[in-house]
């Protein structure tokens, strides 16, 4: 019974019905009637004093929503619709932000919503792999093209050098055979011009 009476009348305790979402808070006595509260994951949605008469459960939010306020005994489940570049699966606290593939040097296998992650692929490591065996392979063409060009370079000096030492050598020989034609030069004029004095010194008539 919940309160006294003069009537000669006693009233069945309430029960608490666990099926509704109720619990017992306070045992009946024979002065008060049981006191119920709503059971764990329910809130009370019709109390009278401190005695919960019909309880509701919790609202469970969806995907593509978050959690803004949790529910309690006396109030109901709060949530929010996620906003754009986010996801939730309807249980998170708060909206995650999409999982940046590009950034994490992967690709991007499938764009995220507002119930589901980004899904990323390992495609752009590989990617990566070619590019830097792309760039060493330049690189080593470089290379070969500088060394080739070097040897070269080298080849063609030693060349040059050859050819203008030989061309001094061939005008050394030249300079030294025409010095060596001047000097016989010199030498035949000389018998030259001393034939007529031993011609006119060998002839008889002068001799006598």
């Amino acid at each position: 019974m919940d309160h006294l009476t003069s009537r000669p009348v006693c009233y069945n305790c309430k029960s608490c019905d666990e099926g509704s979402g109720l619990k017992m808070k306070t045992s009946c006595t024979i002065v008060s009637d049981t006191v119920c509260e709503p059971l764990e994951g329910f809130y009370c949605s019709d109390s009278r004093k401190d005695d919960c008469v019909e309880a509701r459960k919790h609202r469970c939010c969806k995907p593509g929503e978050y959690i803004t306020e949790h529910g309690t005994s006396s109030t109901d489940t709060v949530c929010s619709i996620c906003s754009d570049g986010t996801f939730s699966n309807g249980t998170f606290p708060s909206c995650q932000n999409h999982t940046q593939c590009e950034s994490k040097g992967r690709e991007l296998l499938r764009a995220g919503t507002e119930t589901e992650d980004a899904q990323c692929g390992g495609l752009l490591h590989r990617t990566v792999l070619i590019n830097s065996v792309v760039v060493m392979s330049l690189f080593s063409v470089l290379l070969v093209c500088y060394l080739a060009w070097w040897i070269i370079r080298l080849i063609i000096s030693e060349v040059i050098a050859a050819v203008l030492y030989y061309q001094e050598g061939m005008n050394s020989g030249q300079s030294s055979q025409q010095s060596l034609m001047s000097d016989d030069s010199k030498e035949s004029k000389d018998e030259t011009v001393q034939d007529p004095v031993l011609v006119q010194l060998l002839d008889p008539d002068t001799l006598c």
